[in-house]
This record gives C-alpha cells, sequence and structure tokens, in this order.
C-alpha cells in the first residue's frame, strides 16, 4: 500500500511539473504573440535609424554638407567622413581643350591682378568627375575617382567667378551635381587644401594677407594652392593633386617630402560664391606642434612683410570641442573649403565618430565662415573689379544721377568729392595700445584705432573722445594730437570715385583705467591691449594706421 501510495504521489507530482511546464510555455507563447510585433517594429526602427544615420555621416556626395544641422555652405561632389583616398585610387586625364573668358573680361582681369601682383598660369578646371565604388580582397569598401580635367587660365578665373560672381546652385551648372558641363561660362578652378596634422595631433592654420584673391584676411588649412598645369603633374604628365600639396608645403612653408607622411584625399567639394571646386587632402607631418611652430617663427612667418600669410595658430584637430571652439570663434573667419577640411580630417581620425563634433558645434553658436563676395562685381573703365554702389543725398534721400562733384535732380543740393574728418583715439598704458576688432566692412576682423566719422559740427577731438566711449562704453580726455593722416574708406566703386579720409589721431587718457568694456558688438568684434612696438600683422586702414602709431612710439619716448 505504501508503495503505491508513492508511486501516485510521484505521478501526480509529475504530472503538476509537466502541466506547470506546459502552463509556461503556453504563457511564453502567448506573450512573444503580445510582444514580437512592437520589438520587432522596434528593432526595424533601430536598424533603419542607424542605416539613416550611417549614411548621414558618411555619404554626402552631390549635395551640401549640412553637418548635424549646422550648414557649412559648400556642395560635395565626392566625401565619406571618416574614409579617404590614396593616390592609386584617384585618376586625372588632362583634355587639351583650352576654355577662354571673353576677350574684353580677360584684358580687365590682367589689369586687376597685375595690380594685386597676380600672375597668369595654367590652372585646372574640372570638367567631369566619375566614382567608382569597389571592395578589397578583404571585402572593404574604397572608392576610385575618375576625374576629366581641363586647362584654362588665372585670369580666367578672376574675369569670370570674381567679376560675374557671387553665383548659387542654379547659376553655376557644376554644383547641380557631380558631372561638369561643357558648355558653362565658369572657370570651375580648382584649389587644394592641405590640412596637417602634427605627430601630437595639431594642425596649424593660417592667416590670409590683404590682397589674396577672394578669400583675404580668412583663416585656412596648410597650403591653399591652386592646382597648376602643366607643374603638377604625375610622371605620365597627367594633373596630380598630390604633387600640389607637396610643391604648396614646399613654397609656402618651407616644409620637404621628407616631413610629409602620404597624402590622402578626403572630399571634393564646391563653393557657390566663387564657382570653384577644392580638393580637400589632409596628411601626417613628420614634427611635433612645437618643432612645427619653430619652423614657422624662423623661416616663414617672422617677416612683416610676408605676402601671402599674416598670422598661424594651431588646433588641437582630435579633440572635437576645441575644434568645435575654434570654428565658432567670432573673431575667426574661415573659408568656407578649410571649416570642412578640418572635420573631414578630424573624421578620419576618429574612424567615423564624428557626432561629439557636430553636438559641440550646436552647443557653441553658428560657424564663421567666409560670405563670399557682397554683391555682384563689375568691370569699371580701369579694368578693376568693383561693387556697384548707388549713393543718395544725404539733405532728401533721393537717389544720385552719379558721382560728385554732382547736384541732386530731386532738392538741388550739391555735393562735392571732399575727404571726410574723422577722429581717432590711441590709448597707450606701459607700453600696449588699445585695439579693436571691427565687425564691419571694410577691413572686417582687422585690427583698428577706436574712432569714427565726425558727425556735423563736431570737431575731430570730440569725435574721437564720442567714438570710444559708444564702441568700448570708456571715458577718456584727449591729452595730445598726434596728426593727421589721409586714407581711403574702403576700395574704389564702381564709378571710380575713392571715399577719402582724413584721420585726426589724439593720443587719449583713460579716466579710469580699470573700467570695464562695454563693447558695442554691431561695431567690435574683439578688444586687446597690442604691444605698441610691435601691432598686429592684420592691420584695418594699414596705410595710415602704422603711420599714426609710429608717431605715438615717437611722441611718448620724447
Amino acid at each position: 500500500m505504501m508503495g503505491q501510495a508513492a508511486l501516485a504521489t510521484a505521478v501526480g507530482g509529475t504530472a503538476g511539473y509537466v502541466a506547470s511546464l506546459l502552463a509556461g510555455a503556453v504563457a511564453g507563447m502567448l506573450l512573444d504573440q503580445l510582444l514580437s510585433p512592437p520589438l520587432e517594429r522596434w528593432r526595424a526602427r533601430r536598424r533603419a535609424e542607424r542605416s539613416r544615420r550611417r549614411r548621414e555621416a558618411r555619404d554626402y556626395a552631390g549635395r551640401p554638407f549640412t553637418f548635424d544641422g549646422v550648414d557649412f555652405g559648400v556642395q560635395v561632389l565626392f566625401g565619406t567622413l571618416g574614409r579617404a583616398s590614396r593616390r592609386a585610387d584617384v585618376q586625372t586625364a588632362l583634355v587639351e581643350i583650352p576654355w577662354r573668358a571673353p576677350q574684353r573680361l580677360r584684358e580687365a582681369a590682367a589689369k586687376y591682378a597685375e595690380q594685386g601682383g597676380f600672375y597668369d598660369g595654367a590652372v585646372a578646371r574640372l570638367h567631369t568627375l566619375d566614382v567608382e565604388t569597389y571592395a578589397d580582397a578583404a571585402g572593404a569598401e574604397h572608392h576610385r575617382l575618375r576625374m576629366e580635367i581641363r586647362p584654362t587660365g588665372f585670369y580666367d578665373m578672376l574675369a569670370t567667378n570674381v567679376a560675374l560672381g557671387p553665383f548659387t546652385p542654379t547659376t553655376a551648372p557644376l554644383l547641380r551635381g557631380r558631372g561638369g558641363l561643357s558648355d558653362t561660362q565658369l572657370s570651375n578652378m580648382m584649389g587644394l587644401d592641405l590640412t596637417l596634422v602634427t605627430v601630437d595631433g595639431r594642425a596649424p592654420v593660417f592667416f590670409r594677407a590683404a590682397g589674396m584673391a577672394g578669400l583675404q584676411r580668412c583663416w585656412q588649412t596648410s597650403s591653399g594652392e591652386t592646382v597648376q598645369l602643366h607643374v603638377d603633374v604625375d610622371t605620365e604628365g597627367r594633373p596630380d593633386f598630390f604633387a600640389t600639396a607637396r610643391r604648396g608645403l614646399e613654397e609656402e612653408l618651407g616644409i620637404g617630402p621628407e616631413l610629409l607622411g602620404e597624402v590622402l584625399l578626403t572630399a571634393l567639394v564646391a563653393t557657390p560664391e566663387y564657382a570653384n571646386v577644392g580638393v580637400l587632402t589632409m596628411a601626417e607631418l613628420r614634427l611635433s606642434s612645437a618643432e612645427l611652430e619653430q619652423r614657422l617663427d624662423r623661416h616663414v612667418l617672422s617677416a612683416r612683410d610676408n605676402w601671402e600669410y599674416m598670422d598661424h595658430a594651431t588646433l588641437d584637430v582630435d579633440d572635437a570641442r576645441a575644434l568645435a571652439r575654434a570654428l565658432t570663434d567670432p573673431s575667426r573667419r574661415w573659408t568656407k573649403q578649410a571649416a570642412a577640411s578640418l572635420v573631414f580630417a578630424h573624421a578620419y581620425r576618429a574612424n567615423g565618430n564624428v557626432g561629439p563634433l557636430g553636438e559641440a558645434i550646436r552647443d557653441l553658436g553658428s560657424l564663421n565662415l567666409d560670405v563670399g563676395p557682397s554683391r555682384r562685381g563689375v568691370l569699371d573703365d580701369r579694368g578693376l573689379l568693383a561693387p556697384e554702389r548707388t549713393r543718395y543725398c544725404w539733405r532728401c534721400g533721393a537717389a544720385l544721377p552719379g558721382r560728385p562733384p554732382i547736384a541732386c535732380d530731386a532738392c538741388g543740393q550739391e555735393h562735392w568729392d571732399n575727404p571726410k574728418p574723422c577722429g581717432e583715439a590711441v590709448v597707450v598704458h606701459d607700453g600696449r595700445v588699445l585695439m579693436v576688432q571691427r565687425a564691419q566692412a571694410p577691413w572686417k576682423a582687422c585690427w583698428d584705432l577706436p574712432g569714427g566719422f565726425c558727425e556735423p559740427g563736431e570737431h575731430p577731438q570730440h569725435a574721437a573722445v564720442r567714438e570710444l566711449r559708444e564702441e568700448l562704453g570708456v571715458a577718456g580726455r584727449a591729452i595730445a594730437s598726434l596728426g593727421i593722416w589721409m586714407d581711403a574708406y574702403g576700395p574704389p566703386a564702381v564709378d571710380g570715385l575713392i571715399e577719402q579720409t582724413a584721420n585726426c589721431a589724439y593720443l587719449v587718457e583713460l579716466e579710469d583705467m580699470g573700467a570695464e568694456f562695454a563693447v558695442d558688438r554691431n561695431e567690435i568684434l574683439a578688444v586687446r591691449w597690442h604691444a605698441l612696438e610691435w601691432p598686429p600683422h592684420d592691420l584695418a586702414f594699414p596705410d595710415h594706421v602704422e603711420q599714426v602709431l609710429a608717431a605715438a612710439r615717437a611722441f611718448i619716448a620724447r
């Protein structure tokens, strides 16, 4: 009996266990049926989001470079963030079909170039571009670029891209996609931007001198060079961008090929305003940032009369937030191609992890990029490229029929071509002079003395003190007159009129040296005390400001 009871108990326990298993299985099936659809939908959405992010982060070909919602102002013809093309994957062909701008435009551009010290030369013009994707033996994806390049002249570029610009993607047909158009009236000149990276992860950047065509007084990466034909060629006589990079470094920075690692092509971008094509490249430099700094100071940038670069700095290209701070710095204006080149170089070194950089740029503010030509340029009778300008009567506001001397048709007020009086404040303390960085053209982002135009009936001495108070929020008093200097306020207008100024400079003493500056951001980007003996390279109105500072030094030394 006891055996039967034990058997019954065992059978009952087993049946209960099986029943519980079956119940669990049924419950699991029901739960799975309930949860599987939303779980699968969540997984599908996650896969789609990852795919979308991967596409956005890596493939910008043929569309504007809008990086994490921040517009860099260029269109990417070819570019993959996190990857780069080596020399073997870039194939070029030179098609000897010369292209020329209209003769009158060429003659005018030649006059303009000669005055600016530019020389004509055969440069590369992108005609067509084709990109092939292939996989290597390990299955990794690569891109092979094939470009057809036609020769053009530097004067042709000036005669079209500068004289007829600025352009938009509609008026610059190349910017609609990868392929060029044979009948376009634009030069589509190709220029190279090389981002160098030292062994400790810093990239040198350079401030372009005044007079550099189109993009003067902007910051750029190393070796901003036009692709020159037939100088930058490979052993078979074909255009070679990598040769352009090496030549530019040696010519501009005194850096030979023995100090340069492999040059990689990170992107091809087009800039609408100038209708030109940027070849963005990067390379590792076999120098530390300290060694590079010594070479630059010694060989390149120590001369005050350096015609191409006026200043330099190094950026931590691997630190996303530091790089974002540099690109959004309101006192530092970048060429659009240089800004994009730094981002592509950062992405390559970060293996495509560009999220932190995009977030930092959004957090810190907008990019400070070159805005391109402010208005369409025209050619005046002297062959100069100058902006269009309409003058208005100061009495009634009507448009004047021509340049002064002239009378207003509406009210009869006479207008004369007289110099305008200005007052300037020279504030010196402990061997340093107070200077402001201009926020407005002309000479935007350059260093100037506080000052401005006289108001009606105002003495220049009073104007100098008033402008100091309005621009910086500090009070001062003039203690000595340094002199009067003539200068031009900006470039000649289309009708040839040069707006002359009579600049009256005064040595001014601040009433409270400890007072904080209340800067007018509409007029001033930054305020800084500079050494009076060694003022900044990028001076506004250098024709007279340098003389004013020299007079101040002489006065104080007496």
